[in-house]
């Protein structure tokens, strides 16, 4: 019995250029936080950016709970890719996309609706554009909960097994930095 230590060149390019999309998309994501973050501290001052970071932190408490029922997912639609049930998947990725959204709507228009009285209660005197800035944070986190990938749903995953996570990654990019655009108009 002999072992034979060689690469497979294929495999290796496969495998370097998914890793290195997701580089790239991860690069994004952080750029569209950060960047906003930079923006704000050069151009409005410390008591926007103390409102930005109130309505971004709440905005993470709302977003874990569609975070956790989309991670559950996930299995299912890998699972379901490698079996080539790709009907299957794609109806699972459309239906938990669209439960994610309402799950996001179920507890976003309330915190919506009442952002200063939960702010009030929170916190008691918060910054002025706090509530602004958490009513335009919901609403960018529902469109890519909807449409995208806010932060890891279905169709990222399913876009992870496939030889297109590429393109996906550039469009997804390209969305994140015009709501991050949109966002920064509004401050």
């Amino acid at each position: 019995m002999s072992i034979r230590v060689g690469l497979d060149k294929n495999v290796f390019k496969r495998m370097f250029s998914f890793s290195a999309w997701d580089v790239v998309g991860s690069l994004a994501s952080i750029g569209q936080l950060q960047g906003v973050n930079i923006v704000i501290n050069m151009f409005c001052g410390t008591i926007v950016n103390a409102a930005y970071g109130i309505a971004t932190t709440v905005n993470n408490i709302v977003m874990g709970f569609v975070n956790n029922f989309m991670m559950a997912s996930n299995p299912q639609i890998v699972k379901t890719y490698a079996q080539n049930q790709l009907k299957e998947m794609f109806s699972l990725v459309i239906n938990t996309a669209k439960m994610a959204s309402y799950l996001l709507l179920i507890i976003g228009i309330p915190v919506f609706i009442e952002v200063e009285f939960l702010l009030e209660l929170w916190l008691g005197e918060y910054p002025p554009y706090a509530p602004l800035f958490l009513r335009i944070i919901l609403i960018q986190s529902w469109v890519q909960t909807r449409y995208s990938y806010y932060p890891c749903p279905p169709c990222y995953w399913q876009y992870q097994t496939d030889e297109y996570i590429g393109r996906f990654i550039i469009i997804d990019d390209i969305t994140r930095d015009v709501f991050s655009f949109a966002f920064g108009s509004f401050s």
